[in-house]
């Protein structure tokens, strides 16, 4: 599914305000991504920026259903 800017954008400033050193495994040990890695991967439409954009979005999306 194609994200809009607006979402990219999003996405990629909740990466950039992580700690520099993070990384993400992706599909166990095959692929390890540092914040560039996924930052490049979100601009460039790739599955797998897709695939993180999810991942932000579904953790905003239970934010605003959680009932405190």
């Amino acid at each position: 599914m194609p994200y809009s800017e607006d979402i990219k954008e999003l996405v990629i400033q909740r990466i950039k305000v992580m700690p520099s050193d993070i990384k993400l495994c992706f599909g166990g040990d095959e692929m390890i991504l540092s914040q560039k890695d996924m930052i490049e991967l979100i601009k460039s439409n790739d599955e797998i920026g897709e695939e993180i954009i999810e991942m932000h979005l579904d953790y905003l999306r239970s934010i605003k259903t959680t009932v405190i």
